[in-house]
């Protein structure tokens, strides 16, 4: 709280509270010379707090407190005592306050305040059963009072007060959202949807209240008794297209991914549709198709890919789950320019640079991937793999650099196998590059041992070091290793039969 702000809650705190608390006169009876000392005082301990002199203003306070102990002085205290994260100071104020003025509405919520951030939630529930007692049309004292039954675990007491709240003020919308929310909490769902449809029919905004209760449905993976309620919804607006295609993906009867695919083509082809609605039904499939690499369903794939970015040609999103797919399916060139357009539309995404300077580097076009990486490196100057990519690039570029890229890669990657195996796989690569064939075979291994075996460019750089000694058995076996990770097909394969 700065200085200014002190001062204004400071004086408003004064005017609204301390006249009624220190001075306690009838009309007309005069203030005593002590009383008038003690005002005076006070004032001057809040100057002295908003000069940033908390503990002399203390100390003030202190010596009122002492001489003629007063509830808006431990009120202060205890203020001031909650800010240092003085817990049980500030609960021995309160409760002083407390006796001195026991009807005061603001000691009351401070204490509830405080003993909720404490984690006295028994002590902190009846300071707000005591602070509706004072004004039960005080809607966020039984807010208050509903989250604290809450953080205790006690759902009924909860709802209980939400009951008394509804009796006090009536049946309100955020009471039935408050008391829906628990006992789909508390596994009473079908409570909870019951209420909600009750208290929807014939509202103005009954479509709103349809489209929680499908929220509900689906988030239990209750999907198929969604049916009546989209119905409903449609009922009151044919046009809902989040509600029409909820309806189209109840009714599909499709029961192998095959079928499943090609129902999808008029949700794919559909402008309306939002893009994310498209992706979130197609990923499942993507993510199957990148570890099977299941030929049928990339091709599946690739052709609902050429219709959803015809439908959606400027969004970057698009764009790039084509390249992944293209990518999975080892359509490398083909992924390189989806990345180029995604590209286009956002940079500020690391993993489309780091998909496409993987397929750069698959299809061995180094001198674009030496500038790409470097221009990755600008955008992302703390991605380790980005600076491998610079170093492997100018390696093969023929560059004297590369060395320190690489070494750029392990210190910024300090920690992540990835990024190490991958760097100490292409030092091996350099080594052989020059015969040193037991340096190459040393970084081939250790590059192989960081990743537990699973990195299939450490796999295909041992098949080249065997091939160089003339083993093609061993080398067969390292390619064929490479080949089960996730190795580039045509390139390994090229080798394969080279042996």
């Amino acid at each position: 709280m700065d200085k200014y702000t002190r001062l204004i809650s400071g004086f408003i705190f004064l005017s609204a509270f301390l006249p009624s608390v220190m001075s306690q006169k009838v009309p007309g009876q005069m203030k005593t010379p002590q009383e008038i000392r003690n005002e005076e005082r006070f004032i001057t301990a809040l100057y002295k707090d908003i000069a940033g002199k908390r503990d002399e203003a203390i100390t003030i306070l202190d010596t009122i407190r002492r001489e003629a102990p007063h509830a808006a002085v431990y009120l202060q205290l205890a203020r001031w005592y909650m800010e240092k994260n003085d817990f049980m100071t500030t609960e021995k104020y309160v409760e002083s306050a407390l006796e001195l003025d026991p009807s005061n509405i603001w000691i009351h919520e401070f204490a509830a305040e405080l003993y909720d951030k404490t984690g006295q939630y028994d002590k902190s529930v009846k300071a707000y059963d005591q602070l509706i007692s004072f004004k039960p049309e005080k809607s966020t004292y039984y807010t208050k009072l509903v989250n604290t039954h809450i953080k205790r675990g006690d759902y009924t007491a909860a709802l209980q007060t939400l009951d008394r709240q509804q009796t006090q003020m009536g049946l309100r919308e955020s009471i039935v959202m408050r008391k829906a929310e628990i006992y789909d909490n508390i596994d009473q769902t079908d409570k909870a949807i019951e209420l909600l449809d009750e208290f929807s029919r014939g509202r103005y905004d009954e479509k709103d209240f349809l489209r929680i209760i499908v929220n509900i449905l689906k988030s239990h993976d209750r999907t198929p008794e969604t049916e009546p309620y989209l119905k409903r919804i449609l009922s009151l607006d044919p046009g809902d297209k989040e509600t029409q295609l909820d309806v189209f993906l109840l009714n599909r009867s499709t029961p192998d991914k095959d079928n499943f695919l090609l129902s999808l083509r008029p949700l794919i082809s559909n402008k309306h549709v939002p893009l994310d609605v498209k992706i979130q039904e197609l990923l499942p499939f993507v993510r199957q198709h990148a570890s099977s690499g299941d030929s049928a369903l990339g091709a599946h794939l690739i052709s609902l890919m050429d219709e959803l970015v015809i439908v959606h040609p400027d969004e970057a999103k698009a764009h790039a789950i084509n390249g992944d797919i293209l990518k999975n399916a080892e359509k490398y060139t083909s992924a390189i320019r989806q990345y180029e357009k995604t590209l286009t539309f956002s940079r500020k995404h690391s993993v489309v640079w780091e998909q496409y300077m993987f397929c750069l580097d698959a299809v061995s076009d180094y001198a674009t991937l030496s500038w790409v990486a470097d221009e990755a490196i600008d955008y992302f100057p703390n991605e380790a793999l980005f600076y491998f990519f610079a170093g492997k690039a100018r390696f093969k570029n023929g560059s004297k650099d590369a060395g320190m890229y690489l070494d750029d890669a392990l210190l910024i990657g300090s920690g992540n196998t990835y990024v190490e195996s991958m760097v100490w796989a292409t030092k091996g690569d350099m080594a052989l590059s020059v015969n040193q064939i037991e340096k190459a075979l040393e970084w081939a291994r250790k590059s192989f041992d960081i990743s537990q075996g699973q990195n299939p460019v450490s796999s295909e750089l041992l098949g080249d070091i065997a091939r160089a000694q003339n083993n093609p058995t061993q080398a067969l076996e390292h390619y064929t290793q490479a080949l089960k990770y996730g190795g580039v097909k045509i390139r390994i394969q090229t080798k394969i039969n080279a042996l």
